[in-house]
């Protein structure tokens, strides 16, 4: 493997990420972002990796990464979208076991 190519490390993780081995994705895609910061699928699959290793808010630093580097993505405004979506719910999980509200 060419140990400069960030496309390399964001195939890598896709394949780990296939196979349900995230955090080895994690660290290829990062690996792969850190190589070209303008990567797209890169900060699209960094995002993911984190979603699926439950860090929601490290994902939707990821997806806006994305949307930064091409605003248009349609994959990374719904990654966004989902990735906020996770975090809100945590948030409402938060309060509701703050106040011992279980029922939800």
């Amino acid at each position: 493997m060419c140990p400069k190519n960030a496309s390399y490390y964001g195939n890598r993780a896709a394949t780990l990420m296939m196979l349900g081995r995230f955090r080895e994705a994690l660290g290829d895609a990062q690996q792969s972002v850190r190589l070209d910061d303008s990567f797209v699928r890169g900060h699209l699959r960094e995002g993911k990796c984190h979603l699926s290793l439950g860090n929601a808010m490290a994902a939707c630093r990821s997806f806006q990464r994305a949307l930064e580097l091409d605003h248009k993505n349609a994959q990374a405004q719904q990654e966004f979208k989902n990735a906020n979506a996770v975090m809100e719910y945590e948030k409402i999980a938060e309060t509701d076991f703050e106040k011992r509200d279980f029922r939800k």
